[in-house]
């Protein structure tokens, strides 16, 4: 007597006799050849990030058809045909099989299907983790759901087989800091301010505390002969958990556009609003001849030593980058930066030198209108050979800066690595001058310093001017700041006592030292109790006093106040008032954290386009 075969065991057979076995076999072999050549190729086509994750989608989603089109047709000598049901007899009757099990298996393999076509997308395609990176856990719904307006990229590491290439990795490293702090919505520190945590051992929580900031990048630069590798990572800095990595390589003629494209990378990640000129400046496509763009870097990084000898050297590789190609106008900029601030540290050099600094920044302006260390050169020169600030068309043959629509001297000053270097060139070069005048010219240039993150050197310029010049207010407001850009609320407080004792030491009026008095222990004591929010709240009110008596005041500091307590439109009111008055603390805007919450604003966004534009005297800003 014939035993009745079970029903999953008929089913089995089924399979086998329609080939679904050797269909899905033959489909995954042929999927991960394709795979394997998508990797391959895609990136020398410059396709977007997301051209594997497509590929791998399609894949999954195809292995469904495939199964099912095994299961109904066949190959035969004759062509493709349906495949017929098979009717088996068991126990001398005909018993169809069931569709029931092969719905179920079709099911089945639609689910597995589409929950490992999601996993795949979301945690593994572009998810690569640098070489010697730690596992990171899964992100916290908080750390996810806030977009990030403050940002440090740190030091990139060397990977690259070859040794000496530390330049070629500090090159990488200052080009993705310059793209990224190209985006009006986003802070971004400084390179000459994170270059101090090169193979540091704080962990995440203690830079971003230490910086100020919401998120951080790392990563590291691997070259191999003509092709560059450069992996990044997205932390979110409070809660050290990993938000994003991706790697990108591509030829070095084409290291231009790979930069971009890590940017624009990023500023997607953690949601940044890309204005249309930001999207098209990002999106563009640029080739550089790699042995101009060799000699390049090696140029930036000298220069970045901030020494005569540094400056010198730059000169020379700048010199051939354009020897090599006379197009490449980053050359002819980095070149009249160098001769720039080889003259303002070295007293050797004569002030007729300068003409070569104004010849290469106007060369690179012709090549690239929108070179701002090219503008920051001119913007120098000017202010070297004792010129007005404002008056930057006089030094210039070919090209006009207003005709440009060039940002302001103040803006260039601030917010370009070559005019940060002339000021550190500066306070170093005169660290001991004692004029009236240069309390003025510390005091902006602290200011300046404190914009970059460079919060110890601008301290020491400020204490020194405070010490011979107790009266003058714009050196104890700017202190303060110091303080409060590093988040240390009491030190500010203990700078506004400090600003007592000079003031009874000058012999201020019993009944006003008094009032000051008063007001300090205020603040102490809101600081004590409150921390940051008690800070804030003390200075809304000190300045709504000052408004209402009609006395004169900052209002970017108001503004700066009414930010941290969350009354932003108070705030851009009170912006507004300040760019009418033509108040220069607005240039602090783009790099100062307190403006952080309000980045993403329109109104902000407007109001930078305009600081960035105006042409303002540079003038000490009102007293407080």
């Amino acid at each position: 007597m014939n035993e009745t075969p079970s029903r999953f065991s008929a089913f089995i057979a089924e399979l086998r006799r329609r080939h679904v076995g050797r269909v899905a076999i033959a489909y995954a072999a042929v999927a991960f050849i394709l795979l394997q050549t998508g990797e391959i190729v895609l990136p020398a086509f410059q396709a977007p990030e997301w051209g594997l994750r497509l590929m791998v989608v399609l894949l999954l989603l195809g292995f469904p058809v495939a199964i099912a089109l095994a299961w109904v047709y066949e190959i035969t000598p004759k062509g493709i045909r349906r495949t017929p049901d098979l009717e088996p007899a068991l126990g001398g009757r005909g018993r169809p099989i069931r569709y029931l099990p092969r719905v179920a298996f079709l099911g089945l393999t639609f689910a597995t299907v589409a929950a490992v076509g999601w996993w795949v997308v979301r945690w593994t395609v572009s998810e690569e983790v640098p070489v010697g990176a730690t596992p990171t856990a899964a992100v916290p719904v908080s750390a996810a759901a806030t977009p990030i307006s403050s940002l440090a990229v740190l030091p990139l590491q060397d990977f690259s087989e070859e040794r000496g290439q530390e330049y070629f990795a500090a090159g990488m490293h200052e080009a993705l800091v310059y793209e990224l702090s190209q985006i009006e919505a986003l802070r971004v520190v400084s390179r000459t301010t994170v270059a101090r945590y090169a193979g540091t051992t704080m962990s995440m929580p203690e830079i971003a505390e230490e910086l100020n900031v919401q998120g951080i990048v790392e990563g590291s630069v691997l070259r191999a002969g003509d092709r560059v590798r450069i992996t990044v990572q997205l932390i979110h800095g409070a809660t050290d958990t990993h938000l994003w990595s991706s790697s990108y390589e591509r030829e070095l003629q084409d290291i231009i556009a790979l930069q971009s494209e890590v940017a624009r990378a990023i500023a997607r990640e953690i949601r940044a609003e890309l204005t249309p000129e930001e999207q098209t400046r990002l999106a563009s496509l640029t080739t550089v001849n790699p042995e101009a763009h060799e000699a390049y870097l090696r140029g930036r990084y000298e220069q970045s030593k901030g020494t005569p000898e540094g400056f010198e050297s730059a000169i020379g590789f700048y010199e051939e980058a354009v020897q090599i190609d006379s197009m490449y106008a980053p050359a002819y900029a980095g070149l009249a930066g160098s001769q720039l601030l080889l003259e303002m540290s070295d007293t050797t050099v004569v002030v007729e030198g300068l003409q070569e600094a104004i010849e290469a920044a106007q060369r690179a302006i012709v090549l690239d209108s929108a070179s701002s260390e090219a503008l920051a050169v001119i913007a120098g020169v000017n202010m070297r050979l004792g010129e007005s600030p404002n008056s930057l068309g006089k030094l210039q043959v070919v090209v006009s800066l207003d005709s440009l629509h060039a940002p302001s001297t103040e803006w260039l000053a601030r917010h370009t690595e070559v005019g940060r270097q002339m000021d550190m060139v500066s306070v170093r070069r005169r660290p001991e001058r004692a004029e009236p005048v240069a309390a003025d010219h510390y005091v902006m240039t602290a200011r300046r310093l404190t914009t970059a993150g460079e919060y110890e050197t601008a301290a020491e310029i400020l204490r020194r001017v405070v010490e011979r010049y107790p009266s003058e207010t714009a050196a104890w407001d700017a202190l303060e700041r110091v303080h409060t850009s590093q988040g240390d609320y009491e030190g500010a407080a203990a700078v506004r006592r400090e600003r007592i004792a000079h003031a009874d030491a000058e012999a201020v009026e019993a009944e006003e030292v008094a009032e000051l008095e008063r007001q300090v222990a205020e603040l102490e004591r809101a600081v004590a109790e409150q921390g940051e929010k008690g800070y804030w709240e003390w200075q809304a009110l000190y300045f709504a006093q000052l408004e209402e008596q009609g006395e004169p005041f900052s209002h970017v500091d108001y503004a700066a106040a009414l930010v941290a307590l969350g009354d932003y439109d108070a705030a851009f009111e009170n912006l507004t008032l300040a760019y009418e008055a033509r108040d220069p603390r607005l240039f602090s805007l783009r790099s100062e954290p307190v403006w952080d919450p309000v980045r993403p604003d329109p109104r902000f966004r407007e109001l930078q386009r305009k600081i960035r534009e105006s042409r303002w005297p540079t003038a000490p800003p009102p007293p407080r």
